[in-house]
Parts: C-alpha cells; sequence; structure tokens
C-alpha cells in the first residue's frame, strides 16, 4: 500500500481535549495577538470564516501566480473548466467544447447563463482580452509562463518576445458565446490547464474604468464565480466575499458569504478555532501530528516539491558521478522526521505521489521507492560514486557554496551535515543573499548548489518535466540533455500526444534519464493540512487549482 493511500482527502475530528492539547503545544510559539474586528454580515451563521496565514497581495486574476493568493482568487474567478467538490473535472463558464482531429484548435462555448457579479454577461471577447492581458509584456504577468511553457499557443512567442500585435495570439472570438483556441501542436492536459485562474475573462470596460485599482479595493472589483468580494483591507488583513446572485450555479450555492481573515500566529489560529471564530484554518508539523485520528483534520496530499539544483555550468556540478554521490547521502528521513513532521514525505523521483494519475487511473508516481536505487539513503555507495567524480576531475577536495536567503538553514544543515560526514574531501558554505536578490542570482547562475520548491499547476508529469527543458525560465540549473530532450519531445508531438498510454510510457521514461543523470536532487514532498469545522461539509480542498471550493459546502446553524 502506499504511504499516502491511507490518508489521502482524510478528514478526523479534533475534540475539546485534542484542541487544548494543541493550544497548550503552541503556547511557548508567542503570546496572543488581537484579531481584527469581524467583518458585519447579514447572515453570519451560513457564512465561513476562512483563515490563512499569507495576506492577499495580488488579487488579480491575470497576474495573480502564487500559493498564498491563488486560493483566494479562485473563490471569484472561474474559467471555462472547473472542478467539482471532488476535485473531478467539470465545465465551468462553458458547457461544451470541439477539438479538431489533430489536436490543435478547440472550440469553447460559453453557456448561455454566465453573468459577472453586475449581471452583465459574459462574452467570448472577455476571455480574448483577459487572455491577451496575461500575455503582454507590459503587464508583467506571474502567470505568463502557463502560456509560453505550459501549451503551444498560436502567437505567444512572437507577442511576448518580439512585441507582435495582441491580436495574433491564438484566441479569437466567433461570436459572443464563442471563441477558439489555436494551436501549434497537441496540448493533451489543455482542459486540466484551463481551470487556472490566469485563463479567465477579463472585461475590457471594467478594467479601465477602474484602471490602477482593478481588483485593490472594494467597488473595483467583478466576478464570475460564485463569491465576489464586497469588502478588502490590506492593512487589516481581511477580505469579505459575498455569494454571487448573477453566478450561473447561484441555486447551487448554500453559504452565504466567506470571510477571509489573515492570521500568522499559530497558537491564535488553535485559539480561533476552539472558539468557534474560525470555522477552516491551516495546521502543520508537530500540531498536525497531535491530530491524528480526529476527524475534523483534512490532508491534502503534496504538489509541492523540493529538492537541491547543482549549477552544472560548474566543472565539478557538472560532472553526474559527483551529483549522484550527493544524492545517495540525503537523510530524507531525517528532514521530514525531525525538521518537517507530519503531512511531508521524503522524495527519491520527480514526480510526487498522488498528484498525476494515467488514463487507466494509475498513480504516476505511485511508487515512492521507483528509484530508490539511484536516490535512496546509501552512503557507501555514494562514496564509491564520490571517489570516481574525483578521479575524473582530477581532484581530491571540493568546497560548495550553497546560495539562501535565510539566515536559519535548519534543511540545508542537515544536508551539510550528511554530504561532509560521508564524502571525504567535501565541505560546504552558505552564500546568504536578501531575499529579493535570491531569484536574480539564481538565473544569473551565482551559486553552486541552491535549495528551490515547484509546485504543479494542472496534473500532468509534464507540470514537473518540463521544468527540465533547455527554455525553461526555472531551469536555473542548465541542464541541458540530448537523451532527455529527445524523449520529451517526442511526447509532445504527433502521434504520442494523441495516444494516451503511449504518452504516458514516454514520459516516465524522461522521469527516468532525469534521476539517471540526476538533473536535481530530490529532496521532499510537502504536503497541506487544515482543520475544519464539523458545521461545515461539502468543501473541496485539494493540491491543484482552484485548491479551495467553497461552491458545494454548507455550513449547519448552531
Amino acid at each position: 500500500m502506499s504511504r499516502m493511500s491511507e490518508n489521502k482527502r482524510r478528514i478526523h475530528i479534533i475534540g475539546p481535549r485534542v484542541l487544548s492539547a494543541l493550544a497548550a503545544l503552541l503556547l511557548a510559539g508567542g503570546t496572543l495577538a488581537g484579531c481584527g474586528a469581524r467583518i458585519p454580515s447579514a447572515d453570519p451563521e451560513h457564512e465561513i470564516n476562512y483563515y490563512v496565514v499569507y495576506q492577499p497581495s495580488d488579487l488579480d486574476p491575470q497576474t495573480v501566480f502564487d500559493v498564498g493568493n491563488m486560493p483566494i482568487v479562485g473563490l471569484f474567478s472561474e474559467s471555462v473548466m472547473s472542478r467539482n467538490e471532488e476535485g473531478r473535472l467539470i465545465y465551468g463558464l462553458a458547457d461544451r467544447y470541439e477539438k479538431s482531429e489533430d489536436g490543435c484548435l478547440y472550440t469553447f462555448h460559453i453557456r448561455d447563463d454566465a453573468r459577472w457579479s453586475d449581471g452583465v454577461p459574459v462574452t467570448a471577447a472577455d476571455f480574448v482580452f483577459g487572455w491577451q492581458r496575461v500575455v503582454n509584456p507590459d503587464t508583467a504577468s506571474n502567470a505568463s509562463f502557463l502560456f509560453l511553457n505550459c501549451m503551444k499557443l498560436e502567437g505567444v512567442e512572437e507577442i511576448f518576445y518580439q512585441h507582435a500585435p495582441l491580436d495574433t495570439l491564438g484566441i479569437h472570438a466567433v461570436d459572443d458565446h464563442t471563441f477558439t483556441v489555436s494551436l501549434l501542436e497537441p496540448c493533451p492536459y489543455l482542459l486540466d490547464l484551463l481551470v487556472n485562474n490566469a485563463f479567465s475573462p477579463c472585461r475590457e470596460d471594467f478594467f479601465y474604468a477602474h484602471k490602477g485599482e482593478y481588483m485593490k479595493k472594494a467597488g473595483a472589483f467583478l466576478s464570475c464565480g460564485a463569491f465576489v468580494p464586497d469588502y478588502y483591507e490590506p492593512l487589516g488583513m481581511q477580505l469579505h466575499l459575498s455569494k454571487n446572485p448573477y453566478y450561473y450555479d447561484a441555486e447551487i450555492v448554500q453559504v452565504s458569504g466567506v470571510n477571509v481573515q489573515v492570521l500568522s500566529d499559530q497558537q491564535q489560529l488553535i485559539m480561533s478555532f476552539e472558539k468557534g471564530e474560525a470555522d477552516i484554518i491551516p495546521i502543520s508539523g508537530e500540531q498536525q501530528e497531535v491530530a491524528q485520528g480526529d476527524p475534523r483534520l483534512t490532508e491534502i496530499p503534496g504538489a509541492l516539491i523540493y529538492y537541491v539544483i547543482p549549477n552544472l555550468d560548474n566543472e565539478i556540478f557538472g560532472n553526474r558521478n559527483i551529483r549522484r554521490a550527493m544524492a545517495l547521502c540525503v537523510n530524507r528521513d531525517e528532514i521530514v522526521n525531525s525538521l518537517l513532521r507530519a503531512g511531508n514525505y521524503p522524495l527519491t523521483r520527480i514526480i510526487p505521489e498522488g498528484i498525476v494519475f494515467e488514463e487507466d487511473g494509475t498513480d504516476f508516481g505511485g511508487d515512492p521507492d521507483q528509484f530508490a536505487d539511484l536516490c535512496g539513503y546509501q552512503p557507501e555507495l555514494a562514496r564509491s560514486y564520490w571517489e570516481k567524480g574525483l578521479q575524473e576531475l582530477g581532484i581530491t577536495k571540493v568546497t560548495a557554496e550553497f546560495l539562501t536567503s535565510s539566515e536559519s538553514n535548519t534543511f540545508m544543515d542537515i544536508l551539510k551535515k550528511e554530504w561532509e560526514k560521508n564524502l571525504p574531501g567535501f565541505s560546504m558554505k552558505y552564500r546568504v543573499v536578501p531575499p529579493k536578490a535570491y531569484n536574480q542570482e539564481l538565473h544569473d547562475g551565482h551559486f553552486d548548489l541552491a535549495l528551490t520548491g515547484w509546485s504543479a499547476d494542472y496534473a500532468d508529469p509534464t507540470a514537473y518535466l518540463a521544468l527540465f527543458t533547455p527554455d525553461n525560465y526555472a531551469n536555473v540549473g542548465h541542464y541541458n540533455s540530448p537523451a532527455f530532450n529527445k524523449v520529451f519531445a517526442e511526447s509532445a508531438a504527433v502521434p504520442l500526444a494523441l495516444d494516451p498510454q503511449a504518452r504516458m510510457e514516454k514520459l516516465h521514461e524522461a522521469e527516468r534519464i532525469l534521476m539517471e543523470e540526476m538533473a536535481v536532487i530530490p529532496a521532499v514532498t510537502v504536503g497541506e493540512a487544515r482543520m475544519v469545522s464539523d458545521r461545515v461539509k461539502g468543501v473541496y480542498m485539494g493540491a491543484l487549482v482552484p485548491h479551495v471550493n467553497f461552491k458545494y459546502a454548507v455550513k449547519e446553524a448552531k
């Protein structure tokens, strides 16, 4: 049985005794801080109080792209596709589509009852304008890579890199309720990708009427989703959303609204939940361990992976035997058990478990030990690779510089300890740079080793494997393998792109190449967990976009 099969989508209730234990556990972590005033609500008994630790900073569906803001934006933004309460792919603002035989032309039909929160119909022109905003270089959207790297949309590279006219983008309105999407090559996971809020519509007249304030304050929000923001106080760290009366599925939506409260203090989160002020709170680590076995705990498989990037332009770390040696003496169990704790797992491959499923339901990453021979904890085998690498390089010692943006490096300290203990002649020092400079240093190649994370945006192996293509902006280690490039390209081309089983087999081959060449050193996969009040039912919480969905939620009265 896989390690996640027992706890996937598992829900546990926390009783008063366990809550007290959790609260006591957190007392040492800090003192209580006062909450902001609760936002008045016409129907508080049927409103969900959703507590988060990340302060919303970007609520524009066309520009947001981070784990803190995207779940919030997903509450009021929707595209042609969506997910139901079980996380399955369903229609959103579209009610049907057609696909050409070669898989390169899609025609989407917007449902007749799709409306904005001011009652104006959603049109095909709104989708065209929304997509054009994302790829417009002047927008500087963090989500632009979805169009550049995840789908071969016609015209996108010319627009982004050569400033071609926006109307050359491969999305065109046929009439008010129909638009076409033209691809340069098939995209088997396109429907799953289109759930992302970056592909949602944007109404041009409203955008320009509120330019400079669009999606930044009450009155400048326009929703095509189940809820609409009607109060936003960034400094007070509160956002309130009410049910959208013009939403096409308004009859299904049973909660009157959502009160989003930002609270980063773990002690206060537990206390708020215990007192019934919070209906849903995040929980992790030691607190999550205490809560095991209680039905109000929801654990979510992690799409977020962490891995060490070796700079392959460096002669030492460009040596495969050196990289293999380092991968084989990473004590992932120690990192998880002593540092990250519950909800996190050792990662000895690229594709994590429980995220990507094949046509027949097989979990693509379902065997966490598939590459244990290449990436498991085997110090003796590591030393043999290390000695080969040193001999090939003609050296006896290696001094590595590990790039970090934090003065506290507990995670890296474990790596350093194991590498220096098991690899004769190896020593490592940290180079600490400000957080704002960290990404630039990575992209400029000013590092030997670095730790980074990545989370899938859609349920397909390419959400991870595409990171290692030569032109991907996240490939900061400059991995460039002819073998991998060939296999990956074959998986994206006809006929494999139109044959799901054959394509998956090819992508398994691509992952095998990455592991054999040790493009990066996988470390851990990080899950999520939340406490959910037993008064709240039907909430979708998943690793993939939209992450959280209250459309099907019900909150029972006290």
